[in-house]
Parts: C-alpha cells; sequence; structure tokens
C-alpha cells in the first residue's frame, strides 16, 4: 500500500513538473524585453524637432470595429517609445477576425490628423502586410514592422520642426483569406 502511494505521488510530482515546463514560455514578439535590455530601443527612429507643444496621441479605427462589415479589425496596438530621442513605434497589434473564414494575412492603413479637425486627412499610408494565420472569431497579437513613430509625422513637419498635436488611427486596408480571396476594406 505505502508503495503505491509513493508511486502516485511520484508520477504526481512528476506530471506537475512536466506541466510547469510546458507552461515556461518564449517570449513572445509582442512581449516587451527589460527596460534595461538596449535591443528595446535599438531601432527606433528619432522624433524631429519640436516647437513649443507638438505630440501625437495614437488611436485605432473606431468605426471600422462599429461596422459589421468590416472582417478584420484592430482591438490594440502597443506602442513602445524611448526618452533618449523621443521617438516611438508601434511594436504589435491585436487583429479580431470577425469573418466566417480564416485569415492567410492583413495590411493596416494609417491616417494623420488634427484633434480639432478629426476629418481632414494631413498624411497617411499603409503598412507592410503581416501574415498571420487566424481563425474565424479569434483575436491574434502580431508583430509590426516599419511603423515608426518619425515615419508617421514625417509628412507634417515643417523645415525639421513638429509643431502641433496630432492623431495617428490605424485600421485595417487589406484582408487576404486562406481561400485565396482577397478584400480591400472600405468600411468604418
Amino acid at each position: 500500500m505505502l508503495r503505491r502511494i509513493l508511486s502516485s505521488l511520484f508520477f504526481l510530482i512528476v506530471g506537475c513538473a512536466a506541466g510547469a515546463v510546458a507552461d515556461a514560455r518564449q517570449p513572445g514578439p509582442c512581449d516587451l524585453r527589460p527596460e534595461g535590455d538596449p535591443s528595446r530601443f535599438a531601432d527606433i527612429k528619432p522624433m524631429p524637432k519640436v516647437n513649443g507643444k507638438a505630440g501625437m496621441a495614437i488611436t485605432i479605427d473606431s468605426a471600422q470595429i462599429e461596422d459589421a462589415s468590416v472582417p478584420v479589425v484592430v482591438r490594440s496596438l502597443l506602442d513602445v517609445s524611448s526618452v533618449k530621442d523621443r521617438g516611438g513605434k508601434l511594436r504589435c497589434a491585436e487583429l479580431e477576425n470577425r469573418s466566417s473564414r480564416t485569415v492567410k494575412a492583413v495590411q493596416l492603413k494609417w491616417v494623420i490628423t488634427r484633434p480639432e479637425d478629426k476629418n481632414k486627412v494631413l498624411a497617411g499610408g499603409k503598412l507592410p502586410t503581416v501574415e498571420a494565420e487566424i481563425a474565424p472569431g479569434v483575436r491574434l497579437k502580431v508583430e509590426l514592422r516599419d511603423a515608426q513613430f518619425a515615419d508617421f509625422l514625417q509628412p507634417v513637419v515643417s523645415d525639421g520642426v513638429l509643431t502641433g498635436e496630432y492623431i495617428l488611427t490605424v485600421g485595417v486596408a487589406r484582408v487576404e483569406f486562406a481561400d485565396g480571396t482577397v478584400e480591400d476594406v472600405t468600411g468604418g
């Protein structure tokens, strides 16, 4: 009887240890590195010079979220900023597949506006396509590339100086589905 108890206890302990090892995961692309890790800020471009009060707020395209016809939406963004050069970048986006098809890739779009006139687009563009398999109804965090604050604001810089407050809005521009179809997102 004692042998059975010890044997069961042994398997319980080994099973728990194996589960703990399985739970120990490598950091994902959207996990922040420690603040002291120089690679956290290594690729951040410096911001232009600032004259007076200047800055940028970051938001997601809420009109797309409210539009049920938009198949994939941005639910959240993660940015990293560097105090040294006042620079920053968008590091990750959480995407939600609201369609009934599996997503293969997504391209995000961005626009720069002013707080006093959010309907007047001052600059805009698209980010590189992100390969991401997202099943229907699933949210997935994806790493973004080439999403530097300095690049977003460059079109509104005058004589190398940034003046004023701006809003960066990010949404979905294009969705590629696993079945080979592509949808350019116009909703929102």
